[in-house]
Order: C-alpha cells, then sequence, then structure tokens
C-alpha cells in the first residue's frame, strides 16, 4: 500500500508505462480515506457539541478559532486535491492503456470532473 503510493507520487507526470491493478486501487483508497477523514473534521467542527461547547463558554474567541479551523480543513483539502490532479490523471491515463482502450476514452473521466462540478 505504502509502496503505491509513493510511486503515484514518483510518476507524477509520467502517462507511459504500467500501472498495476492493485496500484490503481491503493492509491484510490488511500485518496478516498484522506477525503472522508477531511469530510469527518470538518463535519465535525460544524456539530452542534462543538458550537455549544463554544456558547457554553461565552467567548467569541471559540467561533474565530471554529472558523478558522473550518477555513484551515477546506484550505488543506482544496490544495491537497489540487497537488493531486495531475498524478490521478496520469495514472488513469495508464490504467486506461493497459487495458487496451483508446486513449479516446480517457477524454471522459476529465470532463465528467468538470461537468460534474
Amino acid at each position: 500500500m505504502i509502496r503505491a503510493f509513493k510511486t503515484y507520487w514518483l510518476k507524477y507526470f509520467q502517462f507511459r508505462g504500467r500501472t498495476s491493478r492493485a496500484n490503481y486501487w491503493w492509491v484510490t483508497l488511500i485518496n478516498f480515506a484522506i477525503a472522508v477523514f477531511s469530510y469527518l473534521l470538518f463535519a465535525f467542527l460544524l456539530s452542534n457539541p462543538v458550537i455549544d461547547s463554544v456558547q457554553t463558554l461565552g467567548h467569541s474567541g471559540g467561533y474565530l478559532l471554529i472558523t478558522c479551523g473550518l477555513g484551515l480543513v477546506a484550505f488543506l483539502f482544496t490544495v491537497y486535491r489540487l497537488v493531486t490532479f495531475i498524478p490521478d490523471l496520469s495514472i488513469s491515463y495508464r490504467r486506461y492503456m493497459d487495458t487496451g482502450l483508446s486513449p479516446y476514452f480517457f477524454i471522459v473521466e476529465p470532463l465528467m470532473l468538470f461537468f460534474g462540478l
């Protein structure tokens, strides 16, 4: 698993070559776990117990702390997804080529990402 993620970063701009099915799915699983963790952290910071504890304390600095935490989590996750955009494309392209599909099918994935936003 760690080796697959290391290879993912080492082949950042490499669109030629091969990627095993296991490497592709380990990287997908790790990226999914990072996304779930960041969403859960974001949801925790928005949860009622956290906000209620700040209200109980009566400090406006607590709201500032929560707001900064939410902004930091959102910023870090956004930066991570922007940094992993090109390696995601390269590993997906290599898998498309490994399966014997035409490279033109590869255009579908970025278009789905673009129109999904």
